[in-house]
């Protein structure tokens, strides 16, 4: 797996710098079916549940001038947004009974823990990429891959981000980090006494949660493109995508942490055609492990993003 170098830092860096093999195993597991979560890059967050920012509109003034000469002004425009952060988490009960039989309850909620961190962090890459796609669309920076039908739901949808710690990273809360270097929260109920639930069992109770969010501060750091086909078994496709794809790249104003998302079985048939048509180029280029590029930008194939992805929106208006 590609790793962001970033990702040792900011949020990763506190949860583990106690030194806790517990919180590593966390993480791990909250990424393993994750693999976009891992390489973004992640900021802090500088309030509570928000993060206020500053959109850049328009940058002018900057020029050359003679020796000793007369500076230009410098003129920054600006809009203020918000990103906000969400809880992510849920509550879990194990009755008194099997505690008992188990150990302790809290081994079981502990063990618990590394379980419902691999789902949430399924849920949270899903929700990350439909924030994606959804705030593309109001920035005008969704692309249809056939110029004659509009932006739509008939084929894959692909993003490109050009992650920076400052304008288009996922953010974290650093209140809701435990002093113990917890990268979420784990707690107990009624302070880890038991307590009768709605039923009337008596059960020990916790709960987890994460503040996460994600900050899409600058336009021309991210592009999206849909109706991209499913049927890739013709041989001229592997050639015309990574032209396609070529030209989206540049849309995201690509660097060095740019990074093509893409669902993971779109990935698998994109490797089939370059398999079957011997298409691997300059563009286009897989390896014996799998690991694609294109133009030279990696490619992460995500399982939390089904080929026919479609918005919530889209789900409830065909519904």
């Amino acid at each position: 797996m590609t790793t962001n170098p970033d990702f040792t830092t900011g949020f990763f860096a506190i949860a583990t710098s106690k030194g806790q093999n517990r919180d590593a195993v966390l993480i791990d597991s909250f990424t393993s079916q994750a693999p976009m979560l891992r390489c973004m890059q992640w900021s802090k967050a500088n309030r509570t549940i928000q993060h206020v920012y500053r959109e850049i509109t328009d940058i002018d003034g900057v020029g050359a001038f003679d020796l000793d000469g007369v500076m230009p002004d410098l003129k920054v425009s600006f809009q203020l947004g918000d990103a906000k952060l969400f809880p992510f988490g849920g509550r879990m009960e194990i009755g008194e009974d099997t505690v008992r039989l188990m150990g302790s309850a809290d081994q079981y909620f502990r063990e618990q823990s590394i379980l419902l961190a691999r789902e949430g962090g399924q849920r949270l890459e899903r929700a990350f990429f439909e924030n994606i796609v959804t705030t593309a669309a109001t920035k005008s920076k969704i692309f249809s891959y056939t110029k004659s039908e509009a932006p739509g739901t008939l084929g894959a949808t692909i993003a490109v981000v050009s992650w920076n710690a400052y304008e288009t990273c996922a953010l974290y809360s650093p209140a809701f980090l435990k002093p113990d270097g917890d990268f979420w929260e784990l707690e107990r109920y009624h302070k880890g006494a038991v307590y009768p639930n709605r039923n009337g069992v008596n059960v020990f109770g916790a709960y987890v949660k994460l503040m996460a969010g994600l900050l899409l501060a600058n336009p021309k750091s991210y592009a999206v493109i849909r109706n991209v086909p499913l049927d890739t078994s013709t041989k001229d496709f592997p050639k015309t995508f990574a032209g396609v794809m070529s030209e989206l790249i540049e849309e995201a104003s690509p660097n060095d942490k740019t990074t093509v998302i893409m669902p993971r079985a779109y990935k698998v048939r994109l490797a089939g055609a370059v398999s079957q048509f011997g298409t691997n180029n300059a563009l286009l280029q897989f390896d014996s492990a799998f690991n694609l590029r294109i133009a030279g930008v990696s490619v992460i194939g995500t399982p939390n993003i089904p080929l026919n992805f479609r918005l919530s929106t889209e789900v409830e208006s065909a519904a």
